[in-house]
Protein backbone atom coordinates (compact mmCIF):
# COMPACT_ATOMS: atom_id res chain seq x y z
CA UNK A 1 0.00 0.00 0.00
CA UNK A 2 1.66 3.56 -1.08
CA UNK A 3 0.48 6.53 -0.09
CA UNK A 4 1.98 10.53 -0.82
CA UNK A 5 2.55 13.20 1.56
CA UNK A 6 3.43 16.67 0.79
CA UNK A 7 6.96 17.86 2.28
CA UNK A 8 5.32 21.48 2.01
CA UNK A 9 2.11 20.51 3.11
CA UNK A 10 2.21 17.35 5.00
CA UNK A 11 -1.94 17.02 4.99
CA UNK A 12 -4.52 18.58 3.06
CA UNK A 13 -7.33 18.41 5.58
CA UNK A 14 -10.79 20.68 5.08
CA UNK A 15 -11.53 22.42 8.10
CA UNK A 16 -14.67 24.95 8.55
CA UNK A 17 -15.13 27.57 11.69
CA UNK A 18 -14.81 26.04 15.35
CA UNK A 19 -17.60 28.31 17.33
CA UNK A 20 -17.65 26.96 20.94
CA UNK A 21 -17.88 28.78 23.84
CA UNK A 22 -19.02 26.22 26.35
CA UNK A 23 -17.24 23.67 28.98
CA UNK A 24 -14.02 26.04 28.60
CA UNK A 25 -11.24 24.22 31.07
CA UNK A 26 -7.11 25.24 31.47
CA UNK A 27 -4.96 22.76 30.62
CA UNK A 28 -2.59 21.19 33.46
CA UNK A 29 1.06 21.04 32.51
CA UNK A 30 1.71 19.37 36.03
CA UNK A 31 0.54 15.87 35.39
CA UNK A 32 2.19 13.20 35.69
CA UNK A 33 3.13 12.01 31.92
CA UNK A 34 3.27 8.31 32.13
CA UNK A 35 5.00 6.39 29.06
CA UNK A 36 3.38 3.92 26.79
CA UNK A 37 3.65 0.10 27.13
CA UNK A 38 6.52 -0.62 24.90
CA UNK A 39 5.60 -3.88 22.59
CA UNK A 40 5.62 -7.48 23.83
CA UNK A 41 8.20 -8.13 21.08
CA UNK A 42 11.30 -5.78 22.88
CA UNK A 43 9.53 -4.88 26.16
CA UNK A 44 12.87 -4.11 27.68
CA UNK A 45 13.61 -0.46 25.79
CA UNK A 46 11.13 1.99 27.52
CA UNK A 47 9.98 4.54 25.48
CA UNK A 48 11.69 8.16 26.05
CA UNK A 49 9.84 11.40 26.59
CA UNK A 50 7.04 13.08 26.19
CA UNK A 51 7.80 15.34 23.77
CA UNK A 52 5.82 17.93 22.17
CA UNK A 53 6.40 19.46 19.11
CA UNK A 54 4.03 21.33 16.62
CA UNK A 55 3.78 21.56 12.92
CA UNK A 56 1.38 24.41 10.93
CA UNK A 57 -0.51 24.10 7.80
CA UNK A 58 -1.29 27.05 6.04
CA UNK A 59 -3.02 28.93 9.40
CA UNK A 60 -3.45 26.09 11.22
CA UNK A 61 -1.57 25.49 13.96
CA UNK A 62 -1.52 21.60 15.56
CA UNK A 63 0.63 21.07 18.61
CA UNK A 64 1.23 16.87 18.92
CA UNK A 65 2.94 14.90 22.02
CA UNK A 66 4.93 11.71 21.14
CA UNK A 67 7.09 9.46 22.44
CA UNK A 68 9.96 7.71 20.80
CA UNK A 69 12.14 4.31 21.28
CA UNK A 70 14.51 2.16 19.58
CA UNK A 71 12.87 -0.93 19.45
CA UNK A 72 14.98 -4.29 18.99
CA UNK A 73 17.46 -2.18 17.41
CA UNK A 74 15.46 -2.96 14.39
CA UNK A 75 12.34 -0.44 14.62
CA UNK A 76 12.16 3.42 14.97
CA UNK A 77 9.23 3.46 16.98
CA UNK A 78 6.87 6.63 18.08
CA UNK A 79 3.90 6.76 20.32
CA UNK A 80 1.54 9.74 18.94
CA UNK A 81 -0.03 10.37 22.39
CA UNK A 82 -2.29 13.64 21.72
CA UNK A 83 -2.79 16.67 19.76
CA UNK A 84 -4.21 19.88 19.81
CA UNK A 85 -5.81 21.89 16.83
CA UNK A 86 -5.04 25.71 16.91
CA UNK A 87 -8.33 28.41 16.81
CA UNK A 88 -7.79 28.41 13.01
CA UNK A 89 -8.41 25.07 12.71
CA UNK A 90 -12.08 24.50 12.87
CA UNK A 91 -14.04 21.83 13.93
CA UNK A 92 -12.10 18.36 14.32
CA UNK A 93 -13.50 15.73 12.70
CA UNK A 94 -13.34 12.34 13.56
CA UNK A 95 -12.65 11.07 10.08
CA UNK A 96 -9.80 13.38 9.55
CA UNK A 97 -7.70 11.59 12.45
CA UNK A 98 -5.82 9.20 10.42
CA UNK A 99 -4.84 11.99 8.72
CA UNK A 100 -3.76 14.39 11.06
CA UNK A 101 -1.19 11.53 12.15
CA UNK A 102 -0.23 10.82 8.65
CA UNK A 103 0.94 14.16 8.97
CA UNK A 104 2.58 14.13 11.87
CA UNK A 105 4.60 11.26 11.53
CA UNK A 106 5.73 12.53 8.30
CA UNK A 107 6.93 15.79 10.65
CA UNK A 108 8.42 13.22 12.74
CA UNK A 109 10.45 11.62 10.57
CA UNK A 110 11.07 13.97 8.46
CA UNK A 111 11.96 16.97 10.20
CA UNK A 112 12.38 15.95 13.65
CA UNK A 113 14.35 12.17 13.96
CA UNK A 114 15.15 11.37 17.29
CA UNK A 115 16.77 8.47 16.33
CA UNK A 116 19.29 10.20 14.43
CA UNK A 117 21.05 8.01 11.79
CA UNK A 118 18.44 7.25 9.14
CA UNK A 119 17.97 9.69 6.35
CA UNK A 120 15.33 9.42 4.10
CA UNK A 121 16.37 8.65 0.32
CA UNK A 122 15.62 9.58 -2.71
CA UNK A 123 13.07 7.17 -4.32
CA UNK A 124 15.35 7.07 -7.50
CA UNK A 125 18.31 6.00 -5.58
CA UNK A 126 19.24 2.16 -5.13
CA UNK A 127 17.62 0.53 -3.50
CA UNK A 128 15.13 3.48 -3.02
CA UNK A 129 13.05 2.60 0.14
CA UNK A 130 15.00 3.31 3.42
CA UNK A 131 16.74 0.06 5.21
CA UNK A 132 14.98 1.41 8.52
CA UNK A 133 11.55 0.38 9.25
CA UNK A 134 9.75 3.01 11.38
CA UNK A 135 6.56 1.83 13.77
CA UNK A 136 3.81 4.23 14.75
CA UNK A 137 1.83 3.37 17.66
CA UNK A 138 -1.51 5.33 18.56
CA UNK A 139 -4.16 4.38 21.47
CA UNK A 140 -6.71 1.76 20.43
CA UNK A 141 -9.38 4.56 21.22
CA UNK A 142 -9.33 8.60 20.81
CA UNK A 143 -11.75 11.59 22.35
CA UNK A 144 -13.70 13.63 20.67
CA UNK A 145 -12.19 17.02 20.50
CA UNK A 146 -12.55 19.05 24.14
CA UNK A 147 -12.02 22.80 23.93
CA UNK A 148 -9.35 24.12 26.57
CA UNK A 149 -7.37 26.71 27.07
CA UNK A 150 -3.40 26.51 27.29
CA UNK A 151 -0.96 29.34 27.57
CA UNK A 152 0.93 30.36 24.43
CA UNK A 153 4.82 30.95 24.17
CA UNK A 154 3.58 34.61 23.96
CA UNK A 155 1.85 33.74 27.55
CA UNK A 156 -1.22 34.52 26.52
CA UNK A 157 -4.02 32.15 26.65
CA UNK A 158 -5.70 30.64 23.13
CA UNK A 159 -8.35 28.02 23.10
CA UNK A 160 -7.58 24.80 21.71
CA UNK A 161 -9.34 21.77 20.73
CA UNK A 162 -7.38 18.38 22.56
CA UNK A 163 -7.89 15.00 21.32
CA UNK A 164 -6.42 12.48 23.36
CA UNK A 165 -6.72 8.78 24.80
CA UNK A 166 -9.77 7.65 25.48
CA UNK A 167 -8.84 5.23 28.74
CA UNK A 168 -6.06 5.62 30.98
CA UNK A 169 -2.32 4.61 30.55
CA UNK A 170 -3.20 1.40 32.26
CA UNK A 171 -5.28 0.46 30.57
CA UNK A 172 -4.99 1.14 27.41
CA UNK A 173 -4.80 -1.15 24.21
CA UNK A 174 -2.62 -0.08 21.06
CA UNK A 175 -2.18 -0.53 17.26
CA UNK A 176 0.45 0.42 14.86
CA UNK A 177 1.59 0.77 11.47
CA UNK A 178 5.20 -0.54 10.06
CA UNK A 179 6.29 1.88 7.09
CA UNK A 180 9.68 2.36 4.88
CA UNK A 181 9.84 6.05 3.54
CA UNK A 182 11.49 7.35 -0.01
CA UNK A 183 11.20 10.66 -1.45
CA UNK A 184 10.54 12.17 -5.03
CA UNK A 185 10.43 15.47 -6.87
CA UNK A 186 6.60 16.26 -8.30
CA UNK A 187 6.42 19.57 -10.00
CA UNK A 188 9.17 21.00 -8.32
CA UNK A 189 8.04 20.18 -4.68
CA UNK A 190 10.08 17.03 -2.50
CA UNK A 191 7.32 14.50 -1.86
CA UNK A 192 7.50 11.77 1.28
CA UNK A 193 6.12 8.35 -0.57
CA UNK A 194 5.18 5.96 1.95
CA UNK A 195 5.31 1.82 1.78
CA UNK A 196 3.21 0.41 4.29
CA UNK A 197 4.97 -3.07 5.16
CA UNK A 198 1.81 -3.96 7.68
CA UNK A 199 0.22 -3.55 11.59
CA UNK A 200 -0.39 -4.93 14.59
CA UNK A 201 -2.28 -4.44 18.02
CA UNK A 202 -1.38 -5.05 21.10
CA UNK A 203 -2.09 -4.02 25.30
CA UNK A 204 -4.72 -4.28 28.38
CA UNK A 205 -7.48 -3.59 26.47
CA UNK A 206 -8.32 -3.09 22.84
CA UNK A 207 -12.38 -1.92 24.02
CA UNK A 208 -13.23 1.27 23.11
CA UNK A 209 -15.71 2.70 25.63
CA UNK A 210 -18.70 5.08 24.20
CA UNK A 211 -17.81 7.58 26.05
CA UNK A 212 -15.15 10.12 28.40
CA UNK A 213 -15.67 12.30 30.92
CA UNK A 214 -13.16 15.38 30.63
CA UNK A 215 -11.66 17.00 33.47
CA UNK A 216 -14.29 20.05 32.86
CA UNK A 217 -17.07 17.37 33.37
CA UNK A 218 -18.70 17.18 29.86
CA UNK A 219 -18.96 14.00 28.48
CA UNK A 220 -17.02 13.24 25.42
CA UNK A 221 -17.72 10.49 22.63
CA UNK A 222 -14.89 8.19 22.03
CA UNK A 223 -13.86 6.47 18.39
CA UNK A 224 -11.64 3.33 17.69
CA UNK A 225 -8.70 3.45 15.86
CA UNK A 226 -7.81 -0.22 15.68
CA UNK A 227 -8.65 -1.78 12.17
CA UNK A 228 -11.43 -4.75 12.68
Amino acid sequence: MLSNIKLNALLSITLVAFISLFSLVLSSSNAMAIPPTPPPDCPGTPFQGPIYEEITIGSCKITYTYWWRTGCNEYNDAYIESFELGPNCGIFDPNDYDNICDGIMADIVVFKNPWGGAVVPNCEDTPGWTNTKWRFFRPSCFTDAMPIWIENSEGNYILVSKVMPCVTQEMMGYCYKTYQYCWELVNSERQLNTRTLGSGKFGNNLYCPGFYIGTDGVTYQCYPSCEE
